[in-house]
């Protein structure tokens, strides 16, 4: 889907001042082979699903027809654009669920949801700043938007992010004690809104992650606190 993706915004990423660099964009991957082998990456990964559960097939095609409708038209409609994008990673985490036999909470769900919306909204407030500030036209959608709906957009999911979160945690069987990971979460997400709006790495939540030591540290001690959760309380 990443190459599909890649493919129908060739000429776009070609002026993007990061996304220029990726193979295709720069000329250094034939949009041909890569568009063949996606192809067969795609076949492999629905026949060995479907050998795994077939209800993990299917949701897998689902994502895929998600992804097919973002890269030709919900990318271009305001807020629907971001909302594609959080239900992509919706359906991986069902379809990892699916994959070990895990069941996954409607909250946790929706905790999901909320949080790819956030980091989704953070990207298109990256991809307009670089708009504003350099008159390159990375996403036609961007003429919709406005630092009003982006900053409320950013507030609201955040909110919802903390609160989804937070009612994840009080309905979990170790509720008494995954609680302790809520001040880590609303720290990490005040940070992450400080610097999107202090600095030019909002484009790549990822780098954000690696390059800024709070929240880095801040995700070290939440994977270990949950982990010792797990191994200690069962």
């Amino acid at each position: 889907m990443y190459i599909l993706n890649d493919y129908v915004d060739l000429k776009i990423d070609v002026q993007h001042p990061e996304k220029r660099h990726r193979p295709m964009a720069s000329g250094q991957l034939s949009p041909r082979t890569a568009l063949v082998f996606g192809g067969c990456l795609l076949f492999g990964c629905m026949l060995v699903s479907y050998r795994i559960s077939h209800l993990f097939s299917a949701v897998l095609a689902a994502y895929f027809l998600l992804n097919i409708a973002y890269s030709t038209i919900l990318k271009h409609v305001v807020v629907i654009d971001i909302l594609s994008i959080s239900m992509g990673f919706v359906f991986r985490s069902a379809a990892g669920g699916l994959a070990i036999s895990v069941p996954l909470t409607p909250w946790f769900l929706f905790c999901t949801l909320v949080l790819s919306l956030f980091l989704a909204t953070g990207k298109r407030r990256y991809e307009y700043r670089v708009f504003q500030q350099h008159n390159r036209l990375i996403r036609r959608v961007l003429f919709r938007y406005s630092d009003k709906i982006l900053n409320a957009l950013s507030i609201v999911t955040a909110v919802l992010t903390i609160l989804s979160y937070s009612v994840f945690t009080l309905t979990s069987k170790h509720s008494h004690v995954l609680m302790c990971t809520v001040p880590l979460v609303v720290y990490g997400i005040v940070r992450y809104m400080v610097l999107i709006d202090s600095t030019d790495l909002s484009g790549s939540p990822e780098s954000i992650l690696i390059r800024d030591a709070h929240i880095r540290y801040t995700a070290i001690l939440y994977v270990a606190l949950v982990v010792t959760v797990l191994v200690v309380f069962g």
